[in-house]
């Protein structure tokens, strides 16, 4: 159905138009055909596409866009300005840095983000990527030194993980709990290699469930922006 809606003269003359001018605009569209555009706009030009939105719109607009099988990050923005000197949550934090790394790999993708979103400066993604920490069962790490590496990208060092941006180590378990997932991670260790890696509840402790591999985002954007 979607190929007969874009073989429209409508979808004809919109893509000849955008080819040849340096902007177009539209009034009074509703989310769904918004959706529509952008989904056409998406396969015909293969690009990265940023959309400027906010609200509740932005939640519609997201939907619509699952309704034509086109999936499309969602950039947060800060809860306070950067003048204001108010850190930003990890939530959000794990999600702007998740995203951008997710940009580096070269795939087309629609981002949606409101105006904030837009206006706020972001980490390099060199200094974003030189202040990740990825683990994967079997590889060997100098265990002595991840205490050091965590606490350089920004994470807390605590007796018992309990929240985002935590660790705690102890004999050769290393607790963590990156700020893009939403459960803490134990890692074991045999000497200096990774042996297993597991979830857990932080609340009873106890393992959900394994995993092959996990990503620590840097933690404090703040100071790398």
């Amino acid at each position: 159905m979607l190929d007969e809606i874009y073989s429209t003269p409508f979808f004809t003359n919109f893509l000849k138009e955008l080819k040849e001018k340096e902007s177009l605009l539209f009034e009074g569209l509703w989310d769904c055909p918004k959706a529509l555009m952008l989904a056409y706009l998406k396969g015909e030009l293969k690009k990265n596409i940023l959309v400027i939105s906010g609200g509740e719109r932005e939640s519609k607009l997201i939907d619509d866009l699952a309704g034509f099988s086109e999936a499309a990050l969602e950039f947060p923005a800060w809860e306070a300005l950067p003048g204001d000197e108010v850190p930003p949550s990890l939530d959000t934090i794990g999600e702007r840095m998740a995203h951008l790394t997710h940009l580096k790999k070269g795939s087309t993708t629609l981002v949606i983000t409101p105006l904030q979103g837009a206006l706020q400066k972001v980490p390099s993604i060199e200094l974003i990527e030189s202040h990740t920490r990825s683990f994967k069962v079997g590889e060997e790490i100098p265990f002595e030194l991840i205490g050091e590496e965590l606490v350089r990208i920004g994470y807390e060092r605590v007796t018992l993980v309990e929240d985002k941006g935590q660790f705690a180590i102890r004999g050769g378990i290393l607790d963590c709990f990156p700020i893009s997932e939403p459960n803490p991670y134990r890692l074991e260790f045999f000497g200096d290699t990774i042996e297993q890696i597991k979830a857990f509840d932080p609340a009873s402790q106890n393992s959900t469930g394994n995993a092959e591999h996990i990503t620590l985002y840097p933690a404090d954007e703040l100071t790398l922006s």
